[in-house]
């Protein structure tokens, strides 16, 4: 087997990772904060908070208010459509741990950093499945 990193190299590296991805999720919420957007994840995220602490529907009118209320708190005001919890309740499976922040904002920039991760991911991945060589 062999040993790609020893231990102090892997502390190392775990620290910058931790210092990117802290220093991502710092420039998500800003970006969320300057321009106001990601209405679709605040409406799940707001259904799945309206199930988990209240146990509401999160299809419901009452959910949906709240999802509009939250929508007009991080937006202008009259600036916003109409948003709803529309996706299958086993969703909740993805939204839970992001519906335990309180609030929004910081919750839409944690899962930006999230989803952003899982593109490198992804990307990487499809590079090396298809043995991709560069060549000089």
């Amino acid at each position: 087997m062999i040993k790609l990193l020893n231990r102090k190299q892997y502390t190392l590296f775990a620290v910058l990772v931790a210092a990117i991805v802290i220093v991502v999720t710092i420039g998500n919420l800003q970006i969320i904060k300057n321009y106001p957007s990601g209405f679709d994840f605040i409406a799940h995220w707001q259904g799945v908070r309206t199930f988990i602490s209240e146990g509401a529907s999160p299809y419901s009118e009452q959910a949906a208010a709240e999802i509009s209320m939250t929508i007009q708190e991080v937006n202008e005001p009259g600036g916003v459509g109409n948003y709803r919890f529309l996706t299958p309740l086993f969703s909740l499976i993805f939204y839970a741990p992001m519906a335990l922040i309180k609030d929004a904002g910081v919750a839409a920039a944690i899962w930006m950093t999230f989803i952003e991760g899982v593109l490198i991911a992804a990307g990487l991945t499809m590079v090396r499945l298809g043995n991709w060589r560069r060549t000089l």
